[in-house]
């Protein structure tokens, strides 16, 4: 059974795993433009390169997100309705993927299959609660 774990864990490494990581988002000063009503482009809160957002509001299924993406990531929060998943991708590779509290900033109006190239990243923001509403369209 011992040889079991290191060889578990081996594949998970080697199959490239995509671990939820929001480090570098700027959430904060996302939902303050957002809520004072300015179109938000995501690209502008975000330090890393991407090419292609994937949005994911709450119950999509593994298989949706599989399908869409071409792997496997990670949503603990997909029953709840009190978050959203992003996934970036860039060249085909997930550089990040995190799960959103609805309540900071809410990204469930966007879910889209194909996800938004960089150039289509661009939303209208609204107050909504202590957070802001994003919607499609600049």
């Amino acid at each position: 059974m011992k040889p079991f774990v290191p060889i578990l864990l081996l594949s998970l490494v080697l199959g490239g795993c995509v671990r939820l990581d929001d480090r570098g988002f700027d959430n904060v000063n996302l939902r303050a433009d957002a809520r004072a009503l300015k179109a938000v482009e995501i690209g502008a809160y975000t330090p890393f390169a991407w090419d292609r957002l994937y949005v994911f509001g709450h119950r999509s299924t593994r298989e949706t997100i599989s399908e869409e993406i071409g792997r496997s990531v990670p949503f603990p929060h997909r029953e709840a309705e009190t978050h959203c998943l992003l996934v970036f991708v860039s060249g085909g590779g997930v550089v990040a993927a995190f799960e959103e509290p609805r309540g900071l900033v809410d990204f469930d109006n966007l879910p889209r299959k194909g996800g938004y190239s960089r150039a289509e990243s661009k939303f209208k923001g609204a107050p909504s609660g202590d957070g802001a509403l994003l919607l499609p369209g600049s």
